[in-house]
């Protein structure tokens, strides 16, 4: 049995340095390192020790705030920011998405964010139907129709993210007025 292991050659070769492999073929780093008890292996994208050392220490870094973050979330811990942050990676992963469409999703969620300060820290659970009823009659005063129908539906999108994480259990959103209820100017 000692014989049939050694006489596999594997493509794959130890660096130096802790979590680091090269594939033989490519001469391209992989990060190989366990991380929240989950076995990872992710291109570093280069061929040089000394910037795979560097890239690995970052997605090291990266990964292990991945996990704090989903351990926050598993715990029924979810300030709007953390849901924010997922709505808008979803958005800009979505190969669907014209860039354009990006832009202005980015610009409603900066509209959001200056019209409602302190938002992102907020609890998500602890935000009511009240809370948004007066961000929404003071964001009215300020934006147009159209603008106001996206910021709604940017927060709509990011309480889906909180039902779904476990956090809000509520089918209820907090906006009660559906987006296309708002005329047009």
């Amino acid at each position: 049995m000692n014989q049939a292991r050694t006489a596999k050659s594997s493509p794959w070769v130890k660096a130096p340095v802790a979590n680091l492999v090269r594939y033989k073929s490519s001469g391209i780093y992989f990060a190989r390192a366990k991380v929240g008890g989950k076995l990872i292996r992710r291109t570093l994208k280069t061929s040089v020790l000394s910037i795979a050392r560097l890239r690995l220490r970052d997605l090291l870094i990266g990964e292990q705030q991945n996990v704090e973050r989903q351990n926050t979330i598993a715990v029924g811990k979810m300030t709007f920011g953390d849901a924010l942050n997922t709505y808008q990676r979803r958005k800009q992963t979505d190969g669907e998405l014209k860039p354009s469409t990006k832009k202005y999703d980015q610009e409603i969620v900066k509209a959001l964010q200056k019209s409602w300060p302190g938002l992102s820290s907020l609890d998500i659970k602890r935000i009511t139907k009240a809370d948004c009823l007066n961000w929404r009659s003071s964001f009215g005063a300020a934006y147009s129709a159209t603008r106001i129908n996206g910021a709604v539906s940017v927060l709509r999108r990011t309480f889906e993210i909180a039902i779904e994480a476990g956090v809000r259990h509520d089918s209820d959103m907090p906006v009660h007025q559906a987006p296309d209820e708002v005329p047009e100017k």
